[in-house]
């Protein structure tokens, strides 16, 4: 937090099943058959400057597995992908 208080930034976790149905069908697109093991919120409540801003931003993360291999994919709520899905290692057993 800034000396005055604001808060730049919160993490939240989200259920997968209330993940907003534009994120969820957003993570289905980019990786069809995916299941998501968890996600989070993320809320950016101020700028750089740790200034507030007038209206909070939002973004969702989804972890996602599929073929044995993990990603985690950044969503806006209205369902745009923030970073293309990339499954760089093989999930730990």
């Amino acid at each position: 937090a800034s000396p005055e208080g604001v808060i730049p930034h919160l993490w939240a976790a989200v259920e997968p099943k209330a993940l907003p149905k534009a994120v969820a069908e957003a993570v289905d697109k980019a990786v069809p058959g995916a299941k998501i093991e968890s996600a989070r919120t993320f809320e950016i409540r101020a700028s750089l400057r740790f200034g507030p801003i007038e209206k909070s931003k939002f973004f969702y993360t989804a972890r996602v597995e599929k073929d044995g291999k993990t990603s985690t994919v950044r969503i806006k709520p209205d369902g745009t992908l923030i970073t293309p899905v990339s499954f760089n290692k093989a999930k730990d057993k």
